[in-house]
């Protein structure tokens, strides 16, 4: 079709915007985690006449794997005589089982994020320390597959967890640039391991990683509700 001058195609150019992301610790932001693993530890300790405090907790637990944990606090407690392998694999199968069969309903904060970013065409993917068939059972007890979570089990004996490498791979799962992710996190080496892999980061911690040095974090919130889902989604605009 010949054209006559002067007329234009009308055509709506459009922008061409990148694929966002938030990412999360499933275990530790869609549910309480951290106090779930106090619980299994300060019981599985009094058998061996150890008192778990939140101040031993805090200092020594606040990385998911046992194996780097408890002999620093056995030896801390002067307890050398205590059986560290027997230990290690009764309290992580404790904890893994407690997080299988404990009853748990997924944070209000998280329901209204995941809402949020199903509004805004946002990804939403979890980052789990837990073993593949542990991971898969949490999630789907808290239906965050049904409602379009991403899950990657990254289970790590590392010292520190997550690190930037779990957070890269986890973007990778979901084929996602590392600028165009907001991580929320819920310690310092999650947050700082956010900030190594090329991403922004929100802190929301607990009782046992709220003394952290949280530096560098866009923002910090005591608790995750609206304001923090706000200001999570406005860092994803900008991104």
């Amino acid at each position: 079709m010949v054209k006559k001058k002067g007329e234009v195609d009308n055509v709506v150019e459009q922008k061409n915007v990148p694929v966002r992301a938030v990412l999360f610790e499933m275990e530790n932001l869609a549910i309480k985690g951290r106090q779930l693993a106090f619980d299994v530890l300060k019981k599985a300790l009094a058998d061996k006449d150890i008192e778990l405090t939140l101040h031993m907790f805090s200092r020594y637990c606040s990385q998911p794997s046992v194996k780097q944990f408890l002999p620093l606090m056995l030896k801390s407690e002067a307890k050398a005589k205590v059986s560290e392998a027997k230990l290690i694999s009764e309290i992580s199968d404790a904890i893994n089982n407690a997080f299988v069969s404990a009853s748990f309903k997924l944070d209000s904060g998280v329901a209204k994020l995941l809402k949020a970013a199903s509004d805004q065409n946002i990804v939403v993917a979890a980052l789990s320390s837990l073993n593949d068939e542990t991971a898969r059972q949490l999630a789907a007890k808290l239906e965050l597959i049904d409602r379009g979570v991403t899950l990657l089990s990254y289970s790590s004996q590392e010292k520190n967890f997550p690190s930037a490498d779990a957070w890269l791979k986890l973007a990778k799962r979901i084929s996602v640039s590392p600028a165009c992710c907001v991580v929320i996190a819920t310690s310092s080496v999650s947050c700082k391991a956010a900030l190594s892999a090329g991403m922004r980061s929100v802190v929301v911690p607990d009782q046992y990683t709220a003394f952290q040095d949280l530096g560098g974090a866009d923002f910090v919130f005591d608790d995750f509700g609206e304001e923090a889902i706000d200001h999570i989604i406005k860092l994803l605009n900008i991104s």
